[in-house]
């Protein structure tokens, strides 16, 4: 079996995007002082078990609006990606696309409605009805300590984070009949590889899977 790390396509794929969030589609510069911001107050909940948002990140990723900068018109069944910086904002996803992830890794996401979708490069707004936060809560130990260059650190709050440098390597033991996953030291998102033949089958857009190496 292998295993791959899901990453944005970039320059592989014209649609390829990401997105940033701003409190309007008019907001520029500096996060206005006293309000809810994902990059501050989102930074620590990796250090949460359940993996999940917090009460306060739920009600308030939703009222924010994405800003897009597409090349292209047509955009991708993925918008953004699964970061493995969990204060990073979760990306948007399809309908089919959740339909899938759902099917092959039941409960593996926590979904929250889309915010504002504003496309900058065509001055439009984008119908947000299907489009969803998909944020990976599914956890697991599934790199080989051994064969992996996992490093600790420690933050400047005093909490113990850890990274990974390199290529992982993946025990496939730890992660059999599993499709998409966090892990559950490094946070990076992983799948399987009948996750990537499923979403390549049905010509889902805006991925690139980066193989990672497998112990034997």
């Amino acid at each position: 079996m292998k295993y791959y790390w899901p990453m944005l396509a970039g320059e592989r794929d014209p649609r390829s995007i990401t997105y940033s969030l701003r409190v309007d589609r008019y907001a520029e510069g500096r996060w206005p002082d006293g309000r809810w911001s994902p990059t501050y107050d989102m930074l620590y909940m990796a250090d949460s078990p359940s993996g999940l948002y917090d009460a306060r990140a739920r009600e308030e990723l939703p009222k924010l609006t994405a800003v897009l900068r597409p090349n292209i018109k047509e955009l991708p069944d993925i918008i953004g990606e699964f970061s493995f910086n969990i204060a990073a904002p979760p990306p948007l996803v399809t309908h089919r696309l959740r339909a899938l992830m759902e099917e092959l890794e039941p409960q593996c996401c926590e979904y929250l409605p889309a915010p504002e979708i504003w496309d900058v490069t065509f001055n439009r707004e984008v119908d947000r009805s299907d489009y969803q936060f998909a944020h990976v809560i599914k956890q697991l130990d599934g790199w080989n300590h051994e064969l992996s260059d996992i490093r600790k650190f420690t933050r400047r709050n005093g909490t113990v984070g850890f990274g990974l440098n390199g290529i992982g390597t993946v025990n496939p033991a730890a992660v059999a009949g599993h499709h998409l996953w966090r892990d559950c030291f490094t946070h990076h998102v992983l799948c399987s590889e009948e996750f990537k033949a499923r979403v390549e089958a049905a010509s889902i857009t805006n991925f690139h899977f980066e193989p990672m190496h497998v112990n034997s």
